[in-house]
This record gives structure tokens, C-alpha cells and sequence, in this order.
């Protein structure tokens, strides 16, 4: 078995963007003192609100992947081999304890393809993403004990019609293996594992 490792790029992403975002909270004080202290009318703050409520929001959805850990050991995620090939079975493996006694409503396991197009329009830039389902499996509820552990299993496979792992500046084609639990009265826990799928048929 071969140990996957977490994709956290977009959360740590997230997470800078919303920090940046709310040092606006710092401007929006700054801007009220001064408007308070009569040097500015009274409108002025009102132009750095916005940024204010945007960056909070932001933080707190980059907050919640954390939030979710705090009643979790870091996970285990094992793939029977690694990298694929187009055709290939695979079987993928998934341990997550628990440190505090947790209500789980709901466990997804998901096989996914992702397309990524990066392309300029003028002086924007704009990055499109489509993700496909290629299979998956839902299970239900259940209530587990500190210091249980959450085992999961489940073969998949590369469709002997799929393509394979591509990267380029402006274009990418991936493969994941994602997870998400529904803890109750908490934020999700989700993850995504990267596979990487070779330019080869299975003989």
C-alpha cells in the first residue's frame, strides 16, 4: 500500500486571501478614528465596509477545514499502487480517528476527473474548472466513540477510456480521490488526494 498525501493548496490560498482581507478591518478602524476625530466626512468609513464583511466571510470559510480537525486525528490514505495506468483497479483506503465522541450524518467517497483551462481575456486572467464523477459511494450515519476509528474501503478504476495525468501552464488534467464527512453540528471534514494516472494502457 502506498501512503497518499493531502491536497491543502486551495485551503492554505483561501485562508491568505481571507487574512489579507481582513487587515481592511484595521483601515475601516483607522478611518472611523479619524472620522470621529472630524478630519474626514462622515461617508468615508462607509467606502471600506464592504471589504470588511467580504474578508470575514472568507476567513471563516477558510477557518472551518480547521475547525473540523480540532475533533480529528490527521488522517490515513493508502492506494494499492501508485501511479495508475488507463484500465487499471485500484483499491483505496481511508482511517480517520476520532478524539472526541462525533455524530457522523454522512461519509462520501468519490473517484473524480478535473479539467483546468487557464486562459487571458484582454488583461483578466480566468481559470474554468469542470469536474466529473467517475464513481463514488455514500455511507450512512453513525455514532462514534472517542478514540474509534473510521476505516473505509473501496476499489475503484481508471476507465480503460480515460485519459491520463497531464500538466501544462494552461491546461491540466487530474485525477482525486476525494472525502468528506458530515459531522454533526460542525464543519464538514473534507479532503482531496492527487493520483497520478501514466500514459499506459494495462496489458
Amino acid at each position: 500500500m502506498y501512503p497518499l498525501k493531502a491536497d491543502t493548496g486551495k485551503k492554505w490560498s483561501l485562508l491568505g486571501f481571507a487574512i489579507f482581507s481582513a487587515f481592511s478591518l484595521l483601515w475601516e478602524t483607522v478611518a472611523l478614528l479619524v472620522w470621529r476625530a472630524g478630519k474626514m466626512p462622515f461617508w468615508f468609513p462607509l467606502f471600506g465596509a464592504p471589504f470588511v464583511l467580504i474578508g470575514l466571510l472568507l476567513l471563516g470559510f477558510s477557518l472551518a477545514p480547521l475547525m473540523a480537525r480540532a475533533k480529528v486525528a490527521a488522517p490515513q490514505a493508502l492506494i494499492s499502487q501508485h501511479p495508475l495506468r488507463v484500465g487499471e483497479k485500484f483499491t483505496f483506503t481511508f482511517r480517520l480517528r476520532l478524539k472526541q465522541p462525533t455524530e457522523v450524518q454522512r461519509v462520501r467517497l468519490q473517484w473524480v476527473f478535473r479539467e483546468t483551462a487557464i486562459y487571458q481575456r484582454g488583461t483578466e486572467t480566468y481559470t474554468e474548472t469542470y469536474e466529473r464523477l467517475v464513481e463514488g459511494e455514500e455511507y450512512p450515519a453513525s455514532s462514534v466513540r472517542l478514540g474509534d476509528t473510521l476505516h473505509l474501503e473501496r476499489s475503484f478504476q481508471v476507465p480503460v477510456d480515460g485519459m491520463h495525468t497531464f500538466i501544462a501552464p494552461h491546461n491540466k488534467l487530474q485525477w482525486f480521490l476525494k472525502v468528506q464527512a458530515e459531522i454533526s453540528r460542525w464543519p464538514d471534514f473534507k479532503e482531496e488526494y492527487e493520483v497520478t494516472v501514466l500514459p499506459e494502457m494495462v496489458g
